[in-house]
C-alpha cells in the first residue's frame, strides 16, 4: 500500500492563519532547503535561484517518493533583508535587498540526502547554482503577521499596518521579514495573489 503523501502545510496550519487584520502567532522550528541571494526580486538572479531550488525540491520529491516516502511540494516562501545602513526596501538600491528563497523540507532529509542528489543533477547538466541549495532549519517563535491580497511583491500597505501593530502592542520587530506565497503566480492573476506577511517580534 502507498503511503499518503506527507503536506507539510497541513502540519502548520494554525501558523498559516492570517487575514487583513495583523494578528500575532507561535512558529515552531522547521527545516527547509534555502537558496541566498541579492537583488530584488524582479532581478534575473531571484529567478535563476528560484529555478535551482525548484529543480531541487522536484528531484527530491522524485527520489522521496520512489523510497515510499512521498510528500507534497510545499508552496515557496521568502526571508528579506537589507544590508546595514538600510531601513525602507521601496528606496534601497537592488544591490542592498538580501533574500533567501525557502521551501519546507520533511524532517528525513539531511545533508546525506540532499548532496549526492544535488551532485546528480550537476552531473546531468542542471545550472551550476544548483550546488547553493542548503539545507537550514529556524523558528520565530512569537511573531506577526497580516494576510496581503494582490501582486505579491507590492506589499508596503501591510508591512506598514504590522510595524503600527508591533509597536502598538509593545514589541519590535525581531529578524527578516518572512513571507508565504499561497497563490501560484502562474495561475492566479496579479490582483487575486495571496501572501502573508510575517514579522517575529520581542
Amino acid at each position: 500500500m502507498t503511503a499518503a503523501p506527507l503536506d507539510l502545510f497541513a502540519r502548520c496550519r494554525t501558523e498559516l492563519a492570517a487575514g487583513p487584520e495583523p494578528r500575532f502567532v507561535t512558529v515552531d522550528d522547521a527545516w527547509f532547503l534555502s537558496l541566498d541571494g541579492i537583488g530584488r526580486p524582479d532581478d534575473p538572479r531571484f529567478r535563476e535561484g528560484l529555478a535551482a531550488l525548484y529543480t531541487v525540491a522536484r528531484a527530491l520529491r522524485a527520489q522521496s517518493k520512489a523510497d515510499g516516502r512521498p510528500f507534497v511540494l510545499p508552496r515557496l516562501e521568502g526571508l528579506y533583508s537589507l544590508e546595514p545602513g538600510y531601513q525602507d526596501f521601496d528606496a534601497a538600491p537592488p544591490q542592498a535587498w538580501q533574500w533567501t528563497l525557502c521551501l519546507r523540507a520533511p524532517d528525513f532529509v539531511g545533508d546525506n540526502i540532499l548532496w549526492p542528489l544535488k551532485e546528480a543533477l550537476l552531473a546531468g547538466g542542471k545550472p551550476p547554482m544548483v550546488r547553493r541549495v542548503k539545507l537550514i532549519g529556524f523558528g520565530e517563535g512569537r511573531a506577526a503577521q497580516a494576510l496581503h491580497v494582490g501582486p505579491r511583491h507590492d506589499t508596503r500597505a501591510v508591512r506598514e499596518a504590522l510595524a503600527a501593530f508591533i509597536e502598538r502592542e509593545g514589541f519590535a520587530p525581531s529578524g527578516r521579514r518572512h513571507e508565504i506565497y499561497l497563490s501560484d503566480p502562474l495561475r492566479t492573476p496579479p490582483e487575486r495573489q495571496r501572501t502573508i506577511v510575517r514579522y517575529p517580534v520581542v
